[in-house]
């Protein structure tokens, strides 16, 4: 169980009401967000149901005839009662089989990363099918199904319907003793809709594909991992391909750890939703199906991880135990 209430005042919007840049749509109101989660497991399956709640008190609501006022709470304020997540799974030795839904992401993320972030604002999932397949050293994991994303905005109230996108894709990776697992990735994502309303031959689609390389065992010494990967973007009948390398290593020594990333983007672009961004912007650009590694701190905002290239070098040294500085530096 997993609740949140909150009281959000005036949002500080000091425009009169004559201005055009007046906006009273985000203070004044109550909100209770809730989660309740429900597992069950015998013997080698498992079950899962999660039910979302979003309720509100005391919303703005717009004067009759208001348009503009209108507009701006456009989608926003609904009480929902949502089957967020459901799924059954099946494990043993060789298999595991998950009907409904479920995370996925594959290598770092480059092709395929459906995760969850917190409670209230990233939690995509796939509805569909995941099997994973494991026997001497091999490992595969194949997915389809579509999108399931939050259907609520905390910060905003705005809310949408999932966007249900088609999504398919599968990893191979084959494990050399402790030293290497090498592998290949491939997802394709098929939008519920084109972006576009004019006429259009295909359906607006994406596929991505990677090969990438670990090593999980470099003697006690450290780590390391490689991986390419090119994206096939289909838009409005117009096809352009991007590429992406990404590589880390790791190295310790004595109580040094040192951390080495590097990462160069070809115009290689989150894949989102196809939810309309100037209907849902704040879910619209949080959501999306890929993360591509930024290698900067987690709370610096990004505002291009798309076409860039650069790296990241981190060494700790542990001092006494507890206490363990570091240094960080990055160009890109």
């Amino acid at each position: 169980e997993y609740g949140a209430f909150a009281y959000h005042q005036d949002n500080g919007n000091i425009a009169p009401p004559t201005s055009t840049a007046y906006d009273p749509s985000g203070g004044g109101f109550f909100d209770w967000i809730n989660r309740l989660q429900l597992d069950a497991s015998y013997g080698s399956f498992t079950g899962l149901l999660r039910l979302d709640t979003a309720l509100y008190l005391n919303p703005p609501v717009a004067a009759p005839g208001n348009r503009r006022f209108e507009t701006l709470l456009l989608h926003r304020y609904n009480n929902r009662f949502d089957l967020g997540k459901a799924s059954v799974g099946y494990t043993n030795k060789w298999l595991e089989v998950t009907l409904g839904d479920s995370y996925v992401t594959f290598g770092r993320g480059l092709v395929l990363s459906l995760r969850k972030v917190d409670e209230l604002t990233i939690d995509t999932s796939l509805r569909g099918l995941n099997v994973v397949g494991k026997a001497f050293g091999a490992k595969v994991n194949g997915v389809a199904g579509f999108s399931n994303i939050i259907n609520i905005d905390p910060g905003t109230g705005r809310n949408a319907e999932d966007p249900n996108d088609f999504i398919a894709g599968a990893r191979a990776e084959y494990a050399i003793g402790k030293y290497a697992i090498p592998g290949v990735d491939i997802s394709h994502i098929r939008y519920s809709h084109n972006f576009s309303t004019e006429p259009q031959q295909n359906t607006d689609q994406v596929t991505a594909y990677s090969a990438s390389l670990e090593l999980p065992y470099l003697g006690p010494y450290g780590n390391a991992f490689v991986e390419y990967a090119q994206q096939r973007r289909l838009i409005g009948d117009s096809a352009e391909k991007h590429t992406a390398f990404y590589g880390s290593a790791s190295g310790y020594l004595g109580p040094v750890t040192a951390l080495v990333e590097y990462k160069d983007y070809r115009q290689y672009t989150p894949i989102g939703t196809s939810l309309d961004q100037t209907v849902y912007p704040e879910l619209a650009l949080s959501n999306f199906y890929n993360a591509q590694p930024t290698l900067e701190r987690l709370q610096q905002p990004i505002l291009n991880n798309s076409d860039i290239s650069g790296v990241h070098a981190r060494v700790d040294v542990e001092v006494c135990p507890g206490f363990a500085p570091f240094v960080s530096f990055a160009r890109f």
